[in-house]
């Protein structure tokens, strides 16, 4: 395959087409758009009327009477509340559960040695004691 020059001036023009699509502004760059003219001058407007006047109402559409409410029917038959059955009888009691036998009871270990209590040392004696101090009245 060999590229020759009208089969990329067909691919370019084609890409040149779809950009300048995308970016019109730009089409004047390579004279695809001739520039756009100075803007010409601005024609003033012209003043608004006044506003016409509102036309009469239209005539008022009774409304219509309401009709008189209809009476409430008979109350229907009462169901009766079906029976209550009997109570079923209490079933026998099942067999009484033995209580396991209670083991011996371990023996006692033999006793430690008897250690001995430090002597106890001298009473200080006590001395003389004083007069009483007086009570302070109440």
């Amino acid at each position: 395959f060999r590229c020759n020059y009208r089969g990329c001036l067909i691919v370019f023009n084609v890409l040149k087409a779809a950009w300048l699509r995308h970016f019109p502004c730009c089409a004047y760059i390579d004279g695809a758009v001739a520039p756009v003219g100075p803007v010409g001058p601005i024609i003033p407007v012209a003043p608004v009327g006044p506003v016409a006047p509102v036309g009469p109402l239209g005539p008022v559409i009774p409304v219509a009477p309401v009709g008189p409410v209809a009476p409430v029917g008979p109350l229907g038959p009462v169901i009766p509340v079906a029976p209550v059955g009997p109570v079923a009888p209490v079933g026998p009691l099942g067999p009484v559960v033995p209580v396991a036998p209670v083991g011996p009871v371990a023996p006692v270990g033999p006793l430690g040695p008897v250690v001995p209590v430090a002597p106890v040392g001298p009473v200080t004696p006590v001395g003389p004691i004083g007069p009483a101090a007086p009570v302070a009245a109440a």
